[in-house]
């Protein structure tokens, strides 16, 4: 393209941008905006389809919490789900700031390249409470650009995030893989193709492979161990059908095998002890592991790197 065309269009897009600034700032001296959802307390399902994914992801809320219902099903993250909720419930809706819709594409509301969002209120057969099309950034971090499918109209909503609805349907997911407070925790194997080592709580010494452990290898090694335990957390999850063949055979020969024994509370008998299972596959090219947990289902997690480093332990390592 010739260097005057690029300038040109520098020079468009600039222009473009002050008259957004301009139009906001101007509308944000006016009265209150109302709000963009007026309750969202009682919303029971949600709909988001990002342009580009196969399928849109759709939250439902049941009575032992949201649950992910597609493009896979699996129980939801109830804490993210509020926090959007949270989020929607605090934003407002601004005046129109455009009803022509040449300008749809430069506000990015067209429906190729918007965010469609849907909240239904209960009962969820009902027509949507909110239905927008969201498109890019406002004037600030926490506002963007939308209009209804049916509308002309481009308003700003203020107080939420164009990012808080732009999540894969994985991230919206239940991705705990375990949550166990450290004084529950009895027992720990850690077992890789190299060989295996065992941590055992005996009152208040923390044994490796039978043999007792100075209060320097307990700080260094196990307490940083246990705190890991205390909430490990993937960043996605996916069903295992249709996933990548390389990464499955991975977790058929994992590269860490973790158990843990541990009480449901304390006080607990032995009888009632625990057991959470997790397999990890090898680090894949994007710096990630892949583990399966036992007892959540035909899924796969998706965890960075590093979350496995506290878990990369071997004898020598408490000497």
């Amino acid at each position: 393209m010739h260097p005057r065309t690029l300038k040109r269009l520098a020079a468009a897009a600039a222009v473009l941008a002050a008259v957004l600034a301009v139009l906001v700032i101007r509308e944000r001296s006016a009265a209150p905006s109302p709000p963009l959802l007026a309750n969202a307390a009682s919303v029971g399902k949600l709909f988001i389809q990002r342009p580009g994914d196969a399928a849109a992801t759709i939250l439902v809320r049941e009575p032992g919490g949201w649950r992910l219902k597609a493009p896979f099903e699996y129980p939801a993250d109830g804490e993210a789900v509020q926090k959007l909720l949270d989020a929607v419930s605090k934003a407002s809706a601004s005046d129109v700031l455009s009803s022509d819709p040449e300008k749809h594409a430069s506000f990015q509301v067209n429906e190729s390249s918007a965010i469609r969002f849907k909240a239904f209120s209960l009962p969820t057969d009902a027509e949507p409470a909110l239905d927008i099309l969201a498109g890019i950034r406002g004037a600030d971090f926490d506002a963007f650009f939308y209009r209804g499918p049916a509308s002309a109209d481009v308003r700003e909503a203020r107080g939420l995030g164009r990012y808080e609805l732009d999540k894969e349907s994985g991230e919206w997911a239940d991705r705990l893989l375990c949550a166990i407070e450290p004084p529950l925790v009895r027992f720990i194997e850690l077992r890789t193709k190299s060989g295996a080592l065992t941590l055992t709580r005996k009152d208040a010494l923390w044994l490796l492979n039978g043999s007792a452990l100075s209060t320097a290898a307990v700080a260094g090694k196990v307490e940083p161990l246990l705190a890991a335990l205390a909430r490990l957390q993937a960043d996605k999850v996916a069903p295992e059908k249709g996933f990548d063949p390389l990464l499955m055979r991975g977790l058929a020969d994992p590269e860490l095998r973790l158990k843990v024994r541990h009480a449901p509370q304390a006080g607990s008998p032995d009888s009632a002890v625990k057991t959470t299972a997790i397999d990890f596959g090898p680090k894949a090219p994007d710096f990630v592991h892949y583990a399966r947990a036992a007892g959540t289902g035909d899924v796969v997690f998706r965890l960075s790197a590093w979350r496995l480093d506290p878990f990369k332990l071997k004898p020598s390592d408490f000497r």
